[in-house]
């Protein structure tokens, strides 16, 4: 009898052990997103009856859902950040993700001002590799011999390597283009 009682304790001893252990690495450490997104974060298993707490340093405000076992988050400024997700299990330590949080640029470049059927025009921005439209069609260049006079924008936008898009708008203005006097004599 001794020695069945030994081996339980042995086995349960085990199972105590197994129970304490680190959380499981989160899937959101390291993870970039773009200024002013909303990310939703929480746990990468839900357990029923455990109490979640989130602190981030520095400090963002975040909304607390589904029962407070995620929140979201608003990045509203760039920079490096640290969620901490806690639980009311002694038995499990805090887990961190450091999330970096990117900014976005805004295209401009200067107003095209052109006379009707004078040529094309290339589009000048401050951001290589945009990709330009007007009405929707993308677009390189103006083309003032198509264009029927009147004012245009056009919208510019770039994704960059984090996946960050930045817009822009370019006004266009092509002007009628009035003939020529000629001189009379008399």
């Amino acid at each position: 009898m001794k020695k069945l009682l030994i081996l339980t304790l042995f086995l349960l001893g085990v199972a105590i052990n197994a129970v304490a252990q680190v959380p499981t690495p989160n899937p959101a450490n390291g993870t970039s997103v773009c200024i002013n997104s909303t990310v939703v974060y929480g746990p990468a298993t839900i357990t029923t009856g455990v109490a979640y707490s989130f602190t981030i340093l520095p400090a963002v405000p975040f909304t607390s859902i589904s029962t407070g076992t995620q929140i979201s988050v608003l990045w509203a400024t760039a920079g490096i950040y640290t969620i901490t997700l806690s639980d009311n299990d002694p038995c499990t330590s805090n887990t961190v993700a450091t999330i970096t949080v990117n900014t976005v640029g805004v295209i401009n470049g200067p107003d095209i001002i052109v006379c009707q059927n004078t040529g094309t025009y290339p589009i000048v921005s401050n951001t290589a590799g945009a990709a330009f439209t007007i009405a929707g069609l993308p677009v390189a260049s103006i083309n003032s011999n198509i264009l029927a006079p009147g004012s245009y924008v056009i919208n510019a936008t770039f994704t960059d390597a984090n996946g960050c898009v930045s817009i822009g708008t370019i006004n266009v203005t092509i002007t009628p283009t009035v003939p020529m006097p000629l001189i009379n004599s008399n």
